[in-house]
């Protein structure tokens, strides 16, 4: 099952993929446009755009738009029945119910620089200590870290 894209949102006229859809997203030129805030999640792709997540359907239509006064969306991950997103420069992770599109903010030791849903966690790397955090996608709860080096940028997960 997928359960997330690591691609930029693309706005072409046709799909270069043979029976593929393609379609315009979020509307923004502001830089940097963050390439992995993307997901997919309950039948849509939910992609970060700036202070809101644009939910579309496989074909491109827009099924709802989830405004985030004061948070850009940095990271996208979907697990444990909900969308979570981070921005990379608060301390903050917010689940998204796919059935409401209601946001529950949980508070984080510091501000991350990725999330990612595997092994029936949620992990969530911090920049400045360094370090990798498991996070329990039914409480928020967030559990042992485990220091990873300078710079920690991205997750590789192999199952579910």
């Amino acid at each position: 099952m997928l359960r997330s894209i690591a691609l930029g949102v693309l706005a072409l006229a046709a799909s270069p993929l043979p029976g593929g859809t393609s379609f315009a997203t979020c509307r923004t030129t502001s830089i940097p446009y963050p390439p992995h805030a993307l997901t997919a999640a309950a039948g849509s792709l939910w992609i970060g755009c700036g202070a809101r997540i644009e939910r579309r359907a496989v074909s491109g239509r827009l099924q709802a738009t989830i405004r985030i006064p004061g948070v850009r969306v940095w990271g996208l991950a979907a697990g444990g029945g909900a969308v979570w997103a981070v921005d990379r420069d608060k301390p903050a992770l917010l689940r998204i119910a796919p059935r409401t599109n209601r946001i529950t903010r949980f508070r984080l030791p510091g501000a991350p620089i990725e999330l990612a849903a595997a092994g029936g966690a949620l992990w969530v790397a911090f920049d400045a200590s360094a370090d990798v955090a498991r996070v329990d996608p039914a409480t928020g709860k967030v559990g042992a870290s485990v220091r990873v080096g300078d710079g920690p940028s991205g997750f590789a997960a192999s199952g579910t």
